[in-house]
């Protein structure tokens, strides 16, 4: 190779990697972009409110209607600016604009302190923790484009994030799935995360039992997605790996 041609390839590849680190640069501002937007006119507190396990009830839910109302207006007016809506899941800004929200989910997580002592016997929900906060998909034509997740400080329902459209068609396409071959209403799931393990299960209440399904395959754990197992058995298997994970602030 002459030392033009080096020279030219060297500049070329100098040029690929401004552009992607201009594009990544870019992708950064419109997230934070959006999240001022989405949290504008929205109080902050300082800490989360506990909240049971399991499902809210529609009396609950009527709590979250006004701030769902206002972040909902933000998100779809943050969509909108630029092209903001390619990084919220859209495909046009049109399609931001005609968007609605499905039916929430409840996230649960599992401390990692609490997964090491857990044995098969106890009562899996006694593992769960949380439940502040309630992620709705956002639709377009019933098609799950993003999501927009609320949480309850203080006793107040506030914005908490929006985005994830991968994640968000994934796992609500799963719980609409799963609503079909076990002919559960959809208010009947929560979402149990073990962020430990950086696991995120699709929880599925009936009764007494609660039943887990993996967000995707944990090929390593012997899991896939789709297919569902008890939650004492599947904690019970996790609770070995959880003893020898390392306490950190965010598990």
């Amino acid at each position: 190779m002459t030392l033009t041609r080096a020279t030219n390839k060297t500049f070329h590849v100098r040029e690929r990697a401004d552009a992607l680190r201009s594009t990544g640069l870019r992708c950064v501002r419109n997230i934070l972009l959006i999240n001022t937007m989405l949290a504008a006119g929205i109080a902050l507190a300082s800490c989360m409110t506990a909240v049971p396990a399991g499902p809210y009830s529609s009396e609950q839910l009527a709590a979250v209607r006004e701030p769902l109302k206002l972040a909902l207006k933000n998100f779809v007016d943050a969509a909108t600016v630029d092209e903001n809506y390619r990084v919220l899941g859209f495909r046009t800004a049109a399609e931001a604009k005609s968007s609605e929200l499905g039916d929430p989910i409840a996230i649960y997580i599992v401390p990692l302190e609490k997964l090491r002592n857990y044995s098969a016997l106890a009562d899996p929900r006694e593992l769960l923790t949380g439940g502040d906060r309630l992620t709705y998909p956002v639709l377009t034509r019933n098609a799950v484009r993003s999501s927009l997740t609320m949480a309850k400080v203080n006793g107040a329902w506030i914005y908490a994030k929006a985005g994830s459209p991968k994640f968000a068609r994934r796992f609500f396409t799963l719980r609409s799935r799963d609503e079909v071959v076990s002919r559960v209403a959809a208010d009947e799931y929560i979402e149990v995360s073990i962020p430990a393990l950086n696991l995120i299960f699709l929880g599925r209440e009936s009764g007494a039992s609660l039943t887990l399904i993996p967000s995707e395959d944990y090929q390593g754990f012997g899991m896939r997605t789709g297919s569902s197992y008890p939650a004492n058995m599947v904690f019970a298997r996790l609770a070995a790996v959880a003893r020898t994970q390392k306490s950190g602030p965010f598990n």
